[in-house]
């Protein structure tokens, strides 16, 4: 009797004990639970806020075709643009653009006539002043994707194209004594074995000899590292370092007392301003 007490005794203790740890089984599940399910409402935010970041980031690499407008520094002088960004893949896109710009000759040097104070500057031995049209064709391959909005890609841009050049002849004032307290002044072509520094008064108007202008047709070269920083996915915002070759079909005549050349290469740096089309 005493034994059979014994067993049932163990048995419930065995079946309290049992009842014990599957309350307490069930109270860690339910902890652990709501445990889970806060810390996915705390991340589910976050989430929200890189995966949009990165759709942003996406559609500003791959997406968007841009109508941009570079501003240009040259080692051989200066240009303004307009130009269009057409998306064609992931990593590429193909350029349209068309630039004014202007040669300056190296040995371009302003003086003043010194014998009279209210004389202007010009340049002493320049017979004609360059300025052309550059309509090009190029790629546009992205080397280093930006990471995110804010960060900087780097490009690889490269176009070439055709010029057409506009070489127009500069005229003097020249004086011409009258008496020793005056003067006139007559509206000459440069000519190195008469005209002096002293003799120059200044430059005549612009518009002086624009109809004796020359078209000097020519080609163009250039590949440049560009620098993606823009903010924002609606502007685009570039600096660009790069080196450029233009040829032309004949010698650019632009100094009588300096040679002059049909080959130019040069450095330049620009920054381009973009919005989306």
């Amino acid at each position: 009797m005493y034994n059979k007490l014994s067993k049932t005794a163990k048995v419930i203790q065995y079946i309290f004990y049992l009842t014990n740890f599957s309350c307490c089984r069930l109270v860690m599940e339910k902890f652990f639970f709501a445990l889970t399910l806060a810390l996915l409402l705390l991340v589910s935010p976050f989430k929200t806020v890189v995966a949009q970041g990165q759709i942003d980031s996406v559609r500003l690499v791959v997406f968007n075709n841009y109508l941009t407008f570079p501003v240009q520094i040259h080692t051989n002088g200066y240009s303004l643009g307009y130009g269009f960004l057409k998306y064609k893949n992931y990593r590429t896109r193909i350029s349209y653009h068309a630039d004014v710009f202007n040669i300056i000759h190296p040995k371009e040097d302003r003086i003043t006539n010194r014998s009279y104070s209210v004389s202007k500057s010009y340049v002493y031995g320049k017979i004609n002043s360059f300025l052309g049209i550059r309509m090009g064709y190029g790629l546009d391959r992205r080397l280093v994707e930006k990471s995110e909005i804010g960060s900087i890609g780097i490009s690889l841009v490269s176009s070439a194209g055709a010029i057409v050049g506009f070489q127009k002849p500069i005229y003097y004032q020249i004086i011409y004594p009258l008496t020793p307290y005056s003067f006139e002044l007559h509206d000459e072509l440069f000519d190195p074995e008469t005209h002096t520094p002293d003799n120059i008064y200044s430059k005549a108007s612009f518009f002086k000899g624009i109809a004796d202008t020359k078209l000097v047709p020519g080609l163009f070269l250039q590949s440049a590292f560009s620098f993606d920083y823009g903010r924002s996915n609606d502007f685009l915002n570039r600096l660009e370092v790069g080196v450029m070759l233009q040829a032309y079909l004949k010698k650019i005549e632009i100094m009588a007392v300096a040679p002059n050349s049909q080959l130019f290469g040069s450095f330049f740096i620009s920054y381009r301003f973009g919005i989306t089309k």
